[in-house]
C-alpha cells in the first residue's frame, strides 16, 4: 500500500545483515514495444521509392534499439502526386489548344477515381505543365484522365495516362506491423521506425 515506515513485529535472536530497499515505481515503461500491434501511420506522404513489402529494424530518437517491423508501401489509396508535372504521362495532345493557364482544367476519367483537380498551362498551343492541385483518392495505374477542349480550346483533348512509375500516384505506407518489440524504446521509437523506412526508400 506504500509508505515511508516499516513496522518491525517481532525479533528473532541470531546474526543479521542491515536490510536494504529499492525503490519500486508503479508507472515505469519496460521498454519493449509491444509486437503484433498494427501502427497508426504517422508519417508524411508521399513516399520515394519502391512499392512492396518490407521488413526493417528501427532505431529510435531517444535510446530505444532492435525494434523490427514489416512495412507495406503500396498505391492504394489511388491519390494523385502534387509535385509531378503530368504532362509527363501525356498518351494524346494538341497542337492547336489556346494559350493560358486554366485552374480547375475539366477533365474526364475512364476509371473510378475522384476528388483531383487540375491547373494546365498551354504554351504555344501546346501543353506544358499539368499539375494537380487536388490530389483525389481511387486512381489507379493506367487510368486515363481527358482534358477537354470546353476548357482548353481547340479541335483536340488532352489525354494523360497515369503511372504509379512515374510517380503520378502517390506511394503510401499502406499497414505497419511490429514484429519485434526491441528495447529502451517509448512512443517516439514507432515514429522513428516509420521515419526510418521512409529513409531506406529514397
Amino acid at each position: 500500500q506504500g509508505g515511508k515506515s516499516l513496522i518491525v513485529t517481532r525479533v528473532v535472536s541470531g546474526s543479521f545483515e542491515s536490510a536494504t530497499s529499492d525503490k519500486i515505481y508503479n508507472v515505469q515503461e519496460s521498454g519493449v514495444i509491444d509486437t503484433g500491434a498494427s501502427l497508426t501511420i504517422v508519417a508524411p506522404s508521399p513516399v520515394s521509392g519502391t512499392l512492396g513489402s518490407y521488413s526493417v529494424t528501427a532505431t529510435g530518437s531517444l535510446s530505444g534499439t532492435g525494434a523490427t517491423l514489416d512495412i507495406v508501401v503500396s498505391t492504394a489509396s489511388g491519390k494523385l502526386d502534387s509535385s509531378p508535372n503530368f504532362t509527363q504521362s501525356i498518351s494524346s495532345s494538341t497542337s492547336d489548344a489556346v494559350d493560358n493557364t486554366y485552374p480547375n482544367a475539366i477533365f474526364t476519367t475512364d476509371g473510378s477515381g475522384t476528388g483531383a483537380a487540375f491547373t494546365v498551362k498551354i504554351d504555344s498551343n501546346a501543353p506544358t505543365i499539368i499539375t494537380a492541385t487536388a490530389t483525389g483518392s481511387g486512381y489507379v495505374d493506367g487510368e486515363k484522365l481527358t482534358f477537354l477542349t470546353d476548357t482548353i480550346g481547340g479541335s483536340s483533348n488532352i489525354v494523360v495516362q497515369l503511372t504509379s512509375s512515374a510517380g503520378d500516384i502517390v506511394s503510401d505506407v499502406e499497414s505497419a506491423t511490429i514484429t519485434g518489440g526491441g528495447s529502451g524504446g517509448d512512443s517516439a521509437q514507432v515514429v522513428a521506425a516509420i521515419k526510418l523506412k521512409l529513409v531506406i526508400l529514397m
